[in-house]
Parts: C-alpha cells; sequence; structure tokens
C-alpha cells in the first residue's frame, strides 16, 4: 500500500467514524425518548400528557407537581413522604429519604396535665416539680 492509498484508506476510515457518531447521536436521542415517555407507572401503557389516570389499568396517575422533590435513587421517580417502595421499580426507599421529621412530644404534668414548655422545671398551674 502506497502513501496515497494510505492516505485515502485514513480518508474513508474517518468519515465513516463521523457516520456512526451521527448514528449513535440518532439512537441516544430516540433511547431519551422512550426513557422519558409519559406511561404508566403501574402497566407501561402510553398516556396522554393530560392523563389523570391511565386508561389501560386505572392507576391514578401522579404529577410531579404534587410530589415532593424527592426522587427515588435508583429509577430518579418522584417520591412521596411515607412511601417504602418506589412505584415505578420497586426499589426500598430509606426511612430517612421518606419519613416526615418527629415532632418532638408536648411535655404535660403529671399531676394536673398542664402543657408545659420544655425548660420548665415546674408547672405554672399547680406547682407540681416536673
Amino acid at each position: 500500500m502506497n502513501k496515497q492509498e494510505r492516505e485515502a484508506k485514513i480518508s474513508e476510515l474517518k468519515n465513516s467514524v463521523e457516520e456512526h457518531k451521527k448514528q449513535i447521536e440518532l439512537l441516544e436521542s430516540q433511547i431519551s425518548d422512550l426513557v422519558n415517555a409519559n406511561v404508566c407507572p403501574n402497566c407501561g401503557e402510553d398516556l396522554d400528557e393530560d392523563a389523570l389516570f391511565c386508561a389501560a389499568c386505572g392507576t391514578r396517575i401522579i404529577k410531579e407537581s404534587e410530589v415532593s422533590s424527592d426522587k427515588c435513587p435508583q429509577c430518579e421517580a418522584p417520591i412521596k413522604p411515607g412511601m417504602k417502595f418506589c412505584i415505578r421499580c420497586g426499589f426500598k426507599l430509606e426511612e430517612s429519604v421518606t419519613s416526615t421529621p418527629e415532632v418532638p412530644p408536648i411535655r404535660k404534668c403529671p399531676n394536673c396535665g398542664t402543657e408545659l414548655k420544655d425548660d420548665s422545671l415546674f408547672c405554672y398551674m399547680c406547682g407540681t416539680k416536673v
């Protein structure tokens, strides 16, 4: 193979690489469209953009605006506080991701039941030491 033939072959291979890159971009775009498709999380049927329920199985469709900004760590589906499993992929969610903040218990006087401040040493109504 002489220099001219080598250069022609290199040029041909570079063109082939560019064509394949364009094909890869097209395929990645199609994959992205499929991944982001509006489908029922229960049965996988295609949904209209404004669907509130799946026409195939009746599952209520939860819009992202209805849920918190928390997302499933596996599939990034939106999750609500209190959910134990992701509704899209079934991933078991950690307590810390879905639990609501704990509210400290209200302190009450053991004698009269009056609600007390956290730093109270005595009940202001009956004087009982708490």
